[in-house]
């Protein structure tokens, strides 16, 4: 029976306040397990708001933390189905510390996303005693959950190009809010030097905004073949386009996240899947 002096310890090691440590138990080979239990019995309805604490069953589980002292640390969580007074439907209960679905914390994932921004996968799986399809995996659920459709109250847009493969000419157009300065999406094409060229001396040049908005409407129609997905993005954000050719808003923003897309680059050590590059570069803003 562990002490209650002993559980204090790991409930401050921890420090998720809307659990409590109830047990341990050290895995020789395997690493700490903690047993928890939430705090408050009751948990609110999603469909109703109203609280309920009627047990309809349980749901216990391992969940991965942030390592210890060089041990592995592992959550026995018990995510309990509970059934509504007022609906008469079960639900489960939530916790802030973990999605669900997942079998990490939520704090682990920034850990990990962190250290692939400025290392690799292979090398962040061996400090995180992890293997490199469990980062992978992680990679790719965080990203899953980022929003990246059309921002709400996107004002001006930035548009530019990275070489993601050096040497190759497989361009991206990375797009980005120049309000907020951090990229929105990194959309693959086709590399047309000339039509790319065409696009970049559009923004470039001082003609007036009706010039402008011609020579951009004049150039969609051709590159529609070459660069849809990009085209398809223009199109679709032409309101939020329209205020750089009014006031020129400076691409400053824009150059500055291409050179932090290089330097990923150059940390990853290349690469040669664009999702995997699309990816890493997005992740690398939003967390």
């Amino acid at each position: 029976m562990s002490s209650f002096a002993e559980l204090n310890i790991f409930n401050q090691i921890i420090k998720l306040p809307e659990v409590k440590v109830k047990d341990y138990q050290f895995i020789d080979g395997f690493g700490l397990v903690l047993t928890l239990e939430k705090i408050d019995k009751k948990s609110a309805c999603p469909r109703c708001g109203k609280k309920s604490e009627r047990l309809h069953q349980n749901h216990e589980y391992l969940v991965r933390d942030l390592p210890h002292a060089e041990q592995d640390v592992f959550l026995r969580v018990n995510r309990r189905q509970l059934k509504c007074d007022r609906c008469k439907k079960p639900f489960s209960e939530e916790f802030d510390f973990i999605e669900k679905t997942r079998t990490y914390t939520k704090r682990l994932a920034q850990k990990i996303i962190t250290e692939v921004v400025e290392s690799d996968i292979k090398n962040v799986a061996e400090r995180n005693g992890l293997s490199e399809r469990e980062v992978e995996t992680i990679l790719k659920e965080q990203f899953s959950d980022l929003k990246l459709d059309k921002p709400i109250g996107l004002k001006k847009l930035g548009i530019d190009e990275i070489a993601w493969v050096k040497g190759h000419k497989n361009y991206c157009a990375v797009l980005v809010d120049l309000e907020t300065r951090k990229p929105i999406d990194i959309l693959e094409k086709r590399t047309q030097d000339g039509l790319k060229e065409k696009l970049r001396s559009i923004f470039n040049s001082n003609k007036s905004e009706v010039v402008s908005l011609l020579k951009l409407t004049h150039w969609l129609k051709k590159a529609a073949t070459y660069f849809p997905d990009s085209c398809g993005t223009i199109i679709r954000w032409f309101a939020e386009i329209i205020p750089y050719f009014k006031n020129r808003t400076t691409q400053g923003a824009v150059e500055g996240i291409n050179n932090k897309l290089k330097l990923i680059k150059r940390k990853g050590f290349g690469f040669r899947n664009f999702d995997n590059f699309r990816l890493r570069s997005l992740l690398s803003f939003h967390f």
